[in-house]
């Protein structure tokens, strides 16, 4: 055996379909996406999205209406969550809450795993009509479906009320200023006073050092127009909503942002 041959087999496990911590789908790529990417100067030069400008339509539309790729993207998110419950489960106390509602959780993928966790925890899948069908499958396959509920809807129009908290797993950033700020206007909306909502994102440090974050922040630029942000500027979108940041935490993949009424 070549020297270094058995670390680059280890190394390549994860790729495997059969792997129980499998990243093989978070690797497929998108044939959407690439043609996006040749229209990069586009955004950088006006700040707005490729995607619209090569497809005619923006991201989550086409998605709506490639129901194939819109599978693909929830099987890309899937397969990460494996990676994210194990980081971010152990920096905060989940075990705390009763009722979480997953913000544009997908096919419930994340919801799933914390649900199995901690058995005393109620859960609601809330995304788009087209979304949200694909959650039965996993909900069951985890044994959590008997203790979640499936709503569907948009996040735009509101969310729904109640629960002690809401989680929103890499939903911002998807989004501009303005755009983000309602979504958590409704969150706002729909928490009761002892609630609290946690976002899960890759928190933009300050300054030019190298951070995976700020690849994200391209990669986000080019499909929607969004962005990631540092700390302080998600700070400013949540008191632009009534709200305020109340805890910080980073993990190895996520920060875990923690936000409570103001």
């Amino acid at each position: 055996m070549e020297p270094g041959t058995f670390g680059l087999t280890a190394l390549a496990q994860p790729l495997r379909s059969d792997h129980p911590l499998s990243l093989r789908d978070v690797f497929t790529l998108l044939a959407s996406d690439l043609q996006a990417w040749t229209a990069l100067p586009h955004s950088v030069r006006t700040g707005g999205p490729a995607f619209d400008r090569v497809h005619g339509t923006d991201y989550w539309s086409f998605l709506a209406a490639h129901l194939d790729e819109s599978v693909r993207v929830d099987r890309w998110m899937h397969s990460i969550n494996r990676l994210h419950l194990r980081t971010v489960l152990p920096a905060y106390p989940w075990g705390e809450l009763a009722h979480l509602v997953d913000v544009g959780g997908g096919n419930g993928g994340f919801l799933a795993g914390m649900l199995s966790r901690f058995r005393s925890l109620r859960g609601t899948l809330f995304d788009l009509p087209h979304v949200v069908p694909g959650a039965e499958q996993v909900l069951t396959a985890a044994g959590v479906r008997d203790r979640c509920t499936v709503t569907p809807g948009s996040f735009f129009d509101g969310v729904p009320a109640g629960a002690d908290a809401y989680l929103l797993k890499t939903v911002l950033p998807g989004f501009t200023d303005a755009q983000a700020t309602t979504v958590l206007q409704r969150v706002r909306a729909a928490m009761p006073a002892h609630g609290r909502a946690l976002l899960l994102e890759a928190v933009l440090p300050t300054g030019d050092t190298y951070d995976v974050a700020k690849l994200f922040d391209v990669h986000t630029l080019v499909l929607t127009g969004g962005r990631h942000r540092t700390a302080e500027e998600t700070e400013r979108l949540c008191r632009a909503a009534g709200l305020r940041l109340a805890d910080v935490r980073p993990t190895a993949t996520l920060t875990v942002l923690e936000v409570r009424p103001a």
